[in-house]
């Protein structure tokens, strides 16, 4: 996925409810060096709206500008799947705040 922009997490990205996932992105759009940016995913049921799931986001790769999510499988355990969420994925730093990402999310139900 993109790291700056609009950036959809769709059904071809095979996310389920209750799951492990790796979220990735590249951080575009910046000469800075991101090696100390703190980062962090959120995710609601619509702009503006309460969040469902709030995660640290962690650079891994300072040179190609590499940021990840890591969702376990109990962080979407109670969060209702087939479902088109909204999220964003937020440079937090006092000063610099900034939204890197977002689009729409698709959580996929899994069968039980």
């Amino acid at each position: 996925m993109a790291g700056h922009g609009r950036s959809p997490i769709t059904r071809k990205h095979g996310w389920f409810a209750g799951e492990d996932q790796l979220l990735q992105w590249r951080i575009t759009r910046t000469d800075e060096d991101i090696t100390d940016w703190t980062l962090e995913f959120r995710m609601g049921p619509e702009p503006g709206a309460t969040e469902v799931l709030v995660l640290p986001v962690f650079v891994f790769d300072t040179i190609k500008k590499l940021a990840r999510c890591d969702v376990a499988a109990a962080d979407t355990d109670s969060i209702p799947g087939n479902v088109v969420y909204y999220y964003e994925m937020i440079r937090t730093d006092v000063g610099n705040e900034q939204v890197l990402a977002y689009g729409p999310a698709y959580l996929g139900a899994r069968v039980v």
